[in-house]
């Protein structure tokens, strides 16, 4: 009970007191961690998310939190800032939650910090305030807690100074460009080829490919759309030299006039232009992540 007490007699001194390396208030202080993401849209354009962050309360009582200002920054560059006006209660010797919604579109963070190619993650870090309003209505007692006295003497705001940080994700949209059209077995009623893609992964880690789902124009109104499953395709990342960079992705024909109109356009030449589109399910940083391509360019058959 000394703590608050102590508390409340720094705070009748001012109107507005600012307790900045304070001796006097070391295991008084709330604590402020980043404990994690709570993800509610993300993409490889942007994300919304929730940053999520717990407050250790070292005092044997809670207290409300009046209202607490921020700042976000990536790379120590301001992103965004602002004031939460309805704050927060802090349990009593224990940990409680606030969250930081955040919309952020990834070329627009990138360019302002200059990140570079190869990096998974950007340090970020996120301080403030938290602003006690000091009166008979913000003190919280434990059950085995006696009562507190406090002075009428007025409102009083104690300015509470926070510091957390963590990595965010860096999420990158890869670059793809066609590469070759590999025919393999063909027959009456069915033709089999893949279709090769370069790719330009700009992430340390690798990328995962494990689903597409797709329409593959060929020209002269032949449309080839289905899903291919069950896929493992690793591109590695740019610390990984020139390796594993291509995507394969296999089509499957198997009606007999779709399947002779691509053999003969398959046969017909030595490149071919396309167009095409797909939803494919990738494996990143933040789980598995939805992406569409759409690409439209000449193709060299093999």
């Amino acid at each position: 009970m000394k703590q608050v007490l102590l508390l409340s007699l720094v705070a009748m001194t001012t109107g507005c007191t600012e307790l900045l390396d304070k001796d006097f208030l070391n295991g008084l202080m709330p604590s402020v961690d980043y404990s994690g993401l709570s993800v509610g849209y993300v993409d490889f354009e942007q994300i919304e998310t929730d940053f999520l962050f717990t407050v250790d309360n070292p005092n044997p009582v809670g207290f409300s939190i009046h209202n607490f200002d921020y700042a976000l920054s990536f790379s120590d560059i301001e992103w965004a800032s602002g004031e939460d006006p309805n704050g927060l209660i802090l349990n009593p010797a224990n940990d409680s939650e606030f969250s930081l919604p955040v919309d952020i579109v990834f070329t627009n963070l990138y360019d302002m910090v200059q990140a570079s190619r190869g990096a998974d993650s950007l340090p970020f870090g996120v301080n403030g305030n938290f602003g006690v309003l000091l009166d008979e209505s913000s003190i919280v007692l434990d059950d085995s807690e006696p009562d507190v006295s406090q002075s009428s003497s007025g409102d009083y705001i104690v300015n509470l100074p926070y510091d957390a940080g963590g990595d965010f994700p860096a999420l990158r949209k890869p670059d793809f460009s066609f590469k070759t059209i590999e025919v393999g077995d063909v027959g009456l009623d069915s033709a089999n080829f893949d279709l090769v893609l370069d790719v330009e992964n700009e992430h340390a880690s690798n990328l995962r490919f494990t689903r597409f789902d797709y329409a593959l124009d060929l020209g002269s109104g032949t449309l080839i759309e289905g899903v291919s499953d069950n896929l493992d395709e690793l591109i590695h990342g740019v610390n990984e030299g020139n390796d594993n960079k291509e995507l394969r992705i296999p089509i499957r024909v198997d009606t007999l006039q779709a399947a002779s109109t691509v053999v003969g356009l398959l046969s017909g030449s030595s490149v071919l232009g396309v167009d095409f589109q797909a939803i494919t399910d990738v494996d990143t940083p933040f789980g598995m992540v939805e992406l569409a391509l759409d690409e439209q360019g000449n193709v060299t058959i093999e």
